[in-house]
Formats: structure tokens, C-alpha cells, sequence
């Protein structure tokens, strides 16, 4: 679930961690999914845009991005 903090908290620092292939890969997976949904997330969340990553997200984990984008707008 390190993806979907990746992508609402865009304070959160991963930089003691960035080596961490578990780190990198959430870090991609969180990329992948606001490639996919950017306007949406802009919409929500007024975040630091993420780097532009094509790829496929996996559509079993949507309803985990949306109760994380819906709390995450909740907090705000």
C-alpha cells in the first residue's frame, strides 16, 4: 500500500529509502496510476505532479485508489 501514500502525500520523503527496490517499485506503481487517472487526481488532490510512467496498473487495486483519493480529499 506504499504506492497509494506515494501518490496523495506528495510530502512524503523517500529519500533513506530510495535504493530500496520495494520502495522503487511502489514509487513506479504510484506513477503508473497518475498517468492513468492524472485529471482525476488533480481534480481531488492538489499534489506535486508525478513522472509521466506508461505501463498498465492493475484494475484488482481501483477500489483502494479510490478509498485513498476520497480520504485523502477528506483530510484536506
Amino acid at each position: 500500500m506504499l504506492w497509494l501514500e506515494i501518490l496523495v502525500n506528495d510530502r512524503l520523503d523517500l529519500s533513506p529509502w530510495h535504493s530500496d527496490p520495494a520502495v522503487q517499485e511502489a514509487f513506479l506503481t504510484a506513477c503508473r496510476w497518475y498517468t492513468h487517472y492524472r485529471r482525476l487526481i488533480t481534480f481531488i488532490l492538489n499534489r506535486t505532479p508525478l513522472p509521466s510512467t506508461p505501463g498498465p496498473v492493475d484494475s484488482r487495486d481501483y477500489r483502494a485508489f479510490a478509498e485513498a483519493l476520497y480520504f485523502a480529499h477528506a483530510q484536506h
